[in-house]
């Protein structure tokens, strides 16, 4: 079997998430070729059609999104738009969390501003900063 792994941080996570839907409607791969696509971050790009027709497309083999709990990134923007594919979400302290099917954070996560950080859309926050971050 041949795979095509397809992944993006912030914006390239959204324009990863384009190009699979993209590859999913002009029918490009050979129907052997089976795609993975992981998103760190990602800030929803489609509506409930889109989160749909790209969580049914056959070859796609797995579909993940990494979120760090207060990652506001990830919950923009807010209305009318839908994530696809599988939440991994990384609440702090060493705990994951994984949610199927488009499932969004939980609500205890998703208040821009009672858990807004700027630290947390990125992988790893600066020495002097991480040391201030409570949930890390």
């Amino acid at each position: 079997m041949k795979e095509v792994y397809i992944t993006g941080h912030s914006l390239g996570g959204s324009l990863a998430n384009i190009m699979a839907w993209r590859l999913s409607k002009v029918n490009t791969l050979p129907k052997d070729v089976k795609v993975s696509l992981f998103t760190f971050g990602a800030p929803r790009v489609g509506d409930v059609q889109f989160a749909a027709e790209l969580d049914a497309w056959p070859q796609l083999r797995g579909h993940w999104r990494f979120v760090h709990g207060h990652d506001v990134v990830a919950r923009v923007p807010m209305l009318n738009y839908k994530h696809a594919g599988n939440l991994v979400l990384l609440p702090g302290k060493g705990r994951v969390e994984a949610y199927a099917d488009g499932s969004e954070a939980p609500l205890w996560t998703s208040s821009v501003l009672c858990n807004f950080n700027p630290y947390a859309h990125h992988v790893a926050a600066p020495a002097s900063k991480a040391a201030t971050m409570k949930d890390e």
